[in-house]
């Protein structure tokens, strides 16, 4: 029995700078679903589902058995994680899934007097971090677990995904797929006005998937454990004709971030104890598996 993907269609749309007056923003959203039950003579599957959008730091978290979704979105950087656990008996079947997504976008203003009028290079990054784990210990079954980063920085689109699944009795896999230093680097150019002003935008979407499933005997799981998921990691430089900017400039930003500087946070402590859970469930998994 195949494992069925969930299909994602993300779209975005960056605004020019030259348009740039939103406030900062942003938003959650976390679901779990596991096996189903029986109430009553009902079966009744276990979910939750939570999602909120505002416009400060936001984090949600959804637990449904074996599977844990988290996110987190404050200003310039996301959190998200999921993770996806299954255990069947013979002539049974189960089946689990967890989801996490959560965005931010903020304003930037750029001020300096001497690059009044002149268009400057701005060269920056935004840094993924996490790990794709999958387990299958069944005669069918399945499991994948998925990252997705898209939106804009200074004006500069960011796109990019990926995946790691396991399906029972197909040959061994290969080790976790770590993407911790994933750079997106950007390099754009900044017009300054005729009073040394110029403004842009950082907006960014992170998703990840953790789902698992068995027909008959056996267990599945899946992971993807992102900490400090998403996140700019700073201005590298700025160059005028190709030379270095050497001189002073300040960066304001509607969420008070700022945004010359990496905006990493200290990965918040229900981060890390979902993390090192997830990571622990799996790694027992895979003992037992040897």
């Amino acid at each position: 029995m195949k494992l069925s993907i969930q299909t994602l269609m993300l779209w975005g749309c960056i605004a020019p700078a030259a348009a740039m007056a939103a406030p900062f923003t942003t938003s959650v959203n976390v679901s779990t679903s596991g096996n189903g039950v029986n109430v009553g003579g009902v079966i009744v599957t276990p979910s939750c589902e939570q999602n909120q959008s505002g416009s400060g730091s936001l984090s949600f978290r959804c637990a449904t058995e074996g599977n844990t979704a988290n996110a987190t979105a404050g200003p310039g950087y996301l959190q998200v994680s999921a993770f996806s656990e299954v255990v069947s008996f013979p002539n049974a079947r189960s089946g689990g899934g967890a989801r996490a997504q959560a965005s931010f976008s903020d304003t930037l203003s750029f001020d300096a007097p001497t690059l009044a009028g002149k268009t400057v290079t701005v060269t920056g990054r935004v840094i993924i971090d996490g790990v794709l784990s999958t387990q299958v210990s069944a005669g069918f079954g399945g499991a994948l677990a998925t990252w997705t980063g898209y939106g804009g920085a200074l004006g500069k689109g960011i796109v990019n995904s990926g995946s790691r699944q396991e399906y029972a009795g197909g040959a061994v896999p290969p080790p976790d797929t770590n993407v911790n230093g994933w750079v997106f680097p950007i390099v754009s150019d900044l017009q300054f006005d005729a009073k040394g002003h110029a403004e842009s935008s950082v907006a960014l979407t992170m998703i990840v998937i953790a789902q698992s499933n068995v027909n008959g005997a056996g267990s599945a799981s899946a992971g993807a454990a992102f900490a400090n998921t998403a996140y700019w990691s700073g201005i590298d430089r700025l160059t005028l004709n190709g030379l270095d900017f050497s001189g002073d400039y300040t960066v304001t930003s509607a969420s008070d971030a700022n945004y010359r500087f990496a905006t990493s946070p200290v990965p918040e402590a229900a981060t890390m104890w979902m993390m090192a859970s997830g990571l622990a469930l799996l790694a027992g998994l895979k003992l037992r598996r040897v």
